[in-house]
């Protein structure tokens, strides 16, 4: 972001502190209250005077002297009520009579501002000339950007006759424009649509799209940006001099807004009002009152409905090829002024759009790669092989279609025609399916109109001389819901059972102090924060609240970094998430634990138990290290358990990735916890520089502390007791980096080798891990450990066939790690030369188990594991001619699509006589092209 929007944003945070905070009262408070309120003031008047002077004081005194435009301005606040209108007014009079020259202004941040307006009228009488009233309006549409605060308030004199004038009094042109030309029903200019002929145009693709044109032309000398519909029926369109009312019929125009400077599309609220964008400013206008509710910005920026009424502003840019972070964000309004909650979203890509998908689930669409960012858990986009390719080059204008899918509109490249995506954020693979080309060299807008049916604005290509608006209606696009009861599409979480109703408190998030009761005792207490047991009041969900209690600039870049961290990874099932925080990142909302590590320190002497932490902590160092991320500051303290699950919080220490470092001279004093902080974060270079080893020498010596009870000294390893574990202790805290597991892969695999029963063959302790893998409700660990065991050792074939092969639902675990799924489907490929032959049943097994891999895998678009797993099936099947196994593969074949159909069929083509095997569908329309092209050149080279 750059730094003129950073300074709005930052204006709108201290506007939100002053706008919350309790009501002023006698004495220091009401002295805090007008600091405060000068911090406000000051950004908006240095705008026009940059030696303005702001001086605090009691609210009825003076604020700022200022100097604009040859005048000078005297501004007073007062946040009196009716029954101290007089008292005050009466002092304000004094200082108009004393100061003739002097223009004033009385900013009344209290109630019923008109009625002071008007008692103030009475009481001044001929000084009212020079004293103006503003109110919040006023002060918000200021601090939101609609213009400066010295811009209103000589607005205010220069328009004159009104000593309290309304916001739009001082805003809207003074003269209404003229109202854009009427736009012609489309049979009248019937020679323009060559395109479209004597019949709708249609495309096939997820379903017949008709495409039906309704008007024409009109709109002159206006560019339209953005167009809605309201609950009505009415037709908004965004110009470049305000909002239209369209009548779909007759094309008929005329003002809603008259307002230079709105972009993109209207948001219409079921009370009758809608909301804009207007430079970087969010406007309500609502019976003839214009209303600022959110600001600060940049250029671009897009209003986003979202679900239950809430709405959104999609901002900024991601970034390229991992350079940096960008600044693309989803920032929830609550449509006051300072009311915004903004979440920060790291995506390589340069996103065009977004859409709701349900709850706070987003559609991200970029040219390139979609993506589905679910802010109630995280800010994380997932893994790039998460993400949906897309050939649109920029989608610009997005619709929801059902739960889990959405539709883009997007140039096909051409200059000419415009293309209609649909995606499935369900599956998350394969290419959006094109459902419609539309013959429009340009889109200005999208909206649904309900059962399958949208509006499209666009221009029509290659008019000589004109730019040609065309009003089209695009009705069969799919808009059913899926079946709530499949399973596709639904994210494993970890524990997501556990943790819906702390979901409840993250969907209502909004920064808001008040939605929280903490109680009056503290259940933790550190040098620059303390943690509270808290109530959230909307849904009776204890939580813990935790507040930083200092203002040093490095307690604010901890627990900033600790409120990124805990929403970029929310979505972990062993990292404590962030449900919800303050705009200033003064406090922050997160789950309440049971206990931390410490508490529960006679458990973990038990090894089993111990294991368990260690693989949670494991996990959630693995995902922040992916990111290029290093925790610095693993200890007891800060592992927490969480309905049975152990999760890792305290993220602010974290080093950020590379080349976002924000303030390096932080680490000048080393950072971490002593005993528990590897040696290299003792200084400057080494705390700056960490990396993923610095985390597995903290967690080894949590292990140490566990197994011994005794508190580690800095730079001393604290080894157990002679067993397994000493061995693990001493390799992870190496005082040499460069001596210790390299990575979180290497350390579980150092954990599983000395921990492992030394003299138990493979496959013994393979059975034992596979009766737990498919007992309900046992986990994911006995999965994990049993895929390791079996990557390392690939020629065991009696685990592979008797044992692996009875694993249940091997996809999910398979695709957690591809180069360890890469390394079993190959060695259970090789053991098709089992000797002795495999018996029929075991056949059956093997080849039922590759082709449920094969099916799970391709769900998720990582071609080369499905490339894998395709391998492995076809050449058991041309060892053995199986029946059953076939049968099923044939109903496989039948459901690819796309990029994982192409995959399949380069496979088929390798194995010519496993491809023979499924014939009959050459013949079946229904079958992906690839896929029975493959099996057709197959037969055709037998001959």
């Amino acid at each position: 972001m750059d730094t003129e929007t950073d300074a709005g944003q930052d204006l709108v945070v201290a506007y939100d502190r002053w706008r919350t905070a309790p009501p002023p009262e006698a004495g220091t408070d009401r002295v805090m209250a007008v600091n405060h309120l000068s911090k406000v003031i000051r950004p908006l008047i240095e705008v026009s005077d940059k030696l303005c002077n702001v001086a605090p004081g009691p609210l009825s005194g003076p604020l700022a002297a200022f100097e604009y435009e040859g005048h000078d301005y005297l501004l007073l606040a007062s946040d009196a009520g009716p029954q101290e209108v007089d008292e005050m007014t009466a002092e304000f009079a004094k200082r108009a009579a004393a100061s003739p020259e002097v223009r004033h202004v009385l900013l009344c941040t209290g109630p019923r501002p008109a009625s002071l307006a008007c008692r103030a009228a009475q009481l001044l009488g001929d000084l009212a000339e020079r004293v103006i009233v503003l109110d919040r309006s006023h002060l918000d549409a200021a601090v939101c950007g609609v213009a400066t605060l010295a811009d209103l308030v000589r607005a205010a004199f220069r328009r004159g006759g009104a000593l309290h004038p309304a916001l739009a009094d001082l805003v809207l042109p003074r003269t209404v424009p003229v109202v854009p030309a009427s736009m012609d029903p489309a049979g009248r200019r019937r020679e323009l649509f060559t395109e479209f002929a004597a019949a709708p145009h249609t495309e096939a693709g997820a379903g017949a799209v008709e495409v039906r044109p309704l008007l024409v032309g009109g709109l002159t000398g206006h560019i339209p940006t953005g167009l809605a519909v309201a609950s009505d029926g009415q037709v908004l369109v965004t110009v470049d001099g305000g909002i239209v009312n369209l009548d779909p019929r007759t094309g008929a125009t005329r003002w809603c807004l008259a307002l230079p400077g709105c972009d993109g599309p209207v948001l219409p609220r079921d009370d009758g009002s809608f909301l804009v964008m207007c430079g970087g400013t969010v406007l309500c206008w609502h019976e003839g009152v214009l209303s600022a509710v959110a600001g600060g910005f940049p250029p671009g920026a897009r209003l986003v409905a979202g679900d239950r009424g809430e709405v959104w502003v999609l901002s900024g840019s991601g970034v390229t090829f991992g350079s940096g972070e960008g600044t693309l964000a989803l920032t929830w309004i609550g449509l006051e002024a300072g009311r915004q909650a903004r979440y920060s979203i790291a995506f390589d890509a340069a996103v065009r759009s977004a859409v709701c998908l349900g709850k706070r689930r987003f559609l991200l669409a970029a040219g390139g790669h979609h993506t589905v960012v679910d802010l109630a858990l995280s800010t994380d986009v997932g893994p790039r092989t998460a993400w949906i390719p897309s050939h649109a080059p920029y989608p610009g204008h997005t619709l929801a279609s059902g739960r889990d899918g959405a539709i883009t509109l997007s140039p096909d490249g051409s200059g000419t025609g415009l293309v209609l995506h649909h995606v499935d954020t369900a599956t998350m693979t394969g290419t959006p399916e094109p459902l419609a080309a539309v013959p429009l060299g340009i889109a200005s807008g999208l909206a649904a109109i309900g059962d399958g049916s949208a509006l499209l604005l666009g221009m029509l290509p290659g008019v000589p001389g004109e730019q040609v608006p065309v009003l089209l209606r695009l009705s069969g696009l799919p808009h059913d819901m899926p079946d709530p009861e499949s399973p596709v599409g639904k994210t494993d979480t970890g524990s997501q059972e556990a943790r819906e109703p702390y979901r409840e408190v993250a969907e209502q998030a909004a920064g808001n102090k008040r939605h929280y009761r903490q109680a009056a005792e503290r259940i933790g207490v550190g040098g620059q924060g303390e943690v509270a047991r808290a109530t959230h009041k909307p849904t009776g969900v204890e939580v813990a609240f935790k507040r930083r209690t200092s203002n040093l600039s490095d307690a604010v870049a901890r627990m900033t970094r600790e409120i990124e961290l805990g929403r970029r990874l929310g979505g972990h099932p062993h990292v404590m998430p962030v449900l919800d925080a303050a705009a200033d990142h003064r406090w922050f909302i997160m789950p309440l634990a049971e206990a931390t590590a410490e508490d529960r320190w006679a458990e973990l002497r038990d090894p089993t138990q111990l294991r368990v932490l260690v693989d949670a902590v494991a996990s959630a160092l693995a995902a922040a290290h992916e990111h290029d991320w290093v925790h610095r500051d693993v200890k007891p303290s800060n592992i927490l358990l969480l309905n049975g699950t152990w999760r890792l919080a305290d993220w602010g220490l974290v080093r950020r990735p590379r080349g976002e470092t924000t303030n390096a001279d932080r680490t000048r004093f080393g950072v971490g916890s002593p005993g528990f902080a590897a040696p290299e974060l003792s200084n400057p270079t080494g705390a700056h520089d960490a990396g993923p080893t610095s985390d597995i020498y903290g967690l080894g010596q949590v292990i140490g502390w566990a197994l011994t009870g005794e508190e580690p000294h800095a730079n001393v390893p604290l080894l157990p007791p002679p067993g397994p574990w000493r061995h693990i202790v001493q390799q992870a805290t190496q005082l040499d980096p460069a001596h210790r597991p390299q990575n979180i892969a290497a350390f579980l695999a150092l954990v599983e080798r000395e921990t492992a029963a030394s003299r138990e063959l493979p496959a013994v302790r393979a059975q034992r891990l596979l009766a737990e893998a498919n007992t309900k409700g046992s986990g994911q660990r006995p999965v994990e450990e049993l895929l390791d065991l079996a990557a390392a050792n690939p020629t065991d074939t009696h685990l592979y066939l008797e044992v692996l092969s009875e694993l249940n639902s091997p996809g999910p675990a398979l695709r957690r790690n591809p180069r360890r799924a890469a390394a079993v489907l190959q060695a259970m490929g090789s053991h098709r030369h089992a000797d002795p032959w495999p018996s029929f049943a075991t056949i059956d097994r093997v080849m039922l188990w590759l082709l449920e891999a094969a099916r799970a895998i391709g769900n998720t678009g990582d071609l080369g594991l499905l490339s894998e797993a395709t391998t492995a099936l076809c050449s058991w099947d041309e060892a053995y001619d199986q029946w059953t196994p076939q049968g099923a593969t044939t109903k496989w074949l039948r459901t690819l699509r796309g990029t994982a159909a192409a995959e399949v069929a380069g496979v088929l083509r390798r194995f010519p006589a496993s491809a023979r095997h499924y014939g009959e569908l050459t013949g079946e329309m229904g079958v992906d092209l690839a896929v029975r092209s493959a099996i057709y050149h197959v037969a055709q080279d037998q001959k």
